[in-house]
């Protein structure tokens, strides 16, 4: 991919405050959103596998930074990996960035459908998204009152599987924070 979609600083801003809000250490639940299959006409050429698909272009990178709220698509965080169905066909899951201190914003599950690559499902999240075995894992800030803004004393960790219609949460809990 030759350039990412830039953050607004407007909406930077307000993403900053909506995850420092948000990762406090309540018990809200995430964010987990299953996306239409009807899709709008696509004007890519069809691909025959997901490794194909430039996550970049306007009409993949687009649809998953409007659904993050903002943010930017990179080639390096583009993952391939059968997690869905275990079927010998990898999925693609590419992660949003914040484009600053907010870290990743989220990840889109991506499928092969029809020639197109087709995102299924979106994860919200505000800090780092990782791949474990089977597993799609986020984590999240909890700061104590003294902790400094860079850097929460402990993680909210949770891990997503693959359910037969949806990546669900199957494991959350609170770890400390490695980097501390």
């Amino acid at each position: 991919m030759r350039g990412s979609t830039r953050l607004n600083p407007l909406l930077l801003t307000a993403l900053l405050l909506l995850g420092v809000t948000a990762c406090t250490g309540d018990d809200a639940e995430p964010t987990v959103t299953p996306t239409s299959d009807a899709s709008t006409p696509s004007t890519l050429a069809p691909i025959e596998s997901l490794h194909e698909a430039d996550f970049g272009a306007p009409e993949l990178a687009g649809p998953l930074i409007d659904v993050a709220g903002g943010g930017e698509v990179t080639a390096e965080r583009v993952h391939f990996a059968d997690l869905v169905g275990e079927d010998g066909v990898d999925e693609a899951f590419v992660i949003v960035e914040s484009g600053g201190t907010l870290g990743d914003v989220g990840v889109g599950v991506y499928v092969l459908e029809g020639g197109q690559a087709v995102m299924k499902q979106f994860i919200q999240t505000a800090g780092r998204v990782e791949f474990r075995l089977d597993l799609v894992v986020t984590l999240e800030g909890i700061w104590a009152d003294d902790d400094a803004q860079c850097c929460p004393s402990e993680l909210l960790e949770r891990s997503y599987q693959w359910d037969g219609r949806q990546f669900a949460v199957i494991t959350e809990q609170v770890v400390l924070n490695p980097s501390q």
